[in-house]
């Protein structure tokens, strides 16, 4: 949980670059911009004032497709994803944050 991703983009600019950072509660809206030399960012934003965020950051030197997930939906979570290629075989990546009280998520 990152708490607020606009002020911690520095930390991605450190001598220690990870390939890709997950990142939740990152209480971004739609017109806040994020700039980072280091990396690309998938996310999603704060809609309504029960959600608090979710983003990807992506190294730039990795080719990576954004998933849509919205036949997925659940009060209770935020999720999203991205697509990556290893060695030509697709990888999926999934980002799921628990936002509210509810105790089950059934994904039928």
């Amino acid at each position: 949980n990152c708490q607020e991703l606009d002020s911690k983009v520095p930390e991605f600019q450190t001598d220690v670059n990870f390939d890709i950072w997950y990142l939740q509660e990152t209480k971004l809206v739609k017109d806040t911009q994020i700039h980072s030399k280091s990396h690309s960012f998938e996310r999603t934003d704060i809609n309504a004032p029960s959600q608090s965020g979710a983003a990807i950051a992506v190294k730039g030197t990795i080719h990576y497709e954004s998933l849509d997930l919205s036949f997925i939906q659940h009060a209770s979570v935020e999720l999203m994803g991205i697509k990556i290629y290893i060695e030509d075989f697709p990888c999926l990546i999934i980002n799921v944050c628990k936002v509210s009280q509810n105790k089950y998520l059934s994904l039928k």
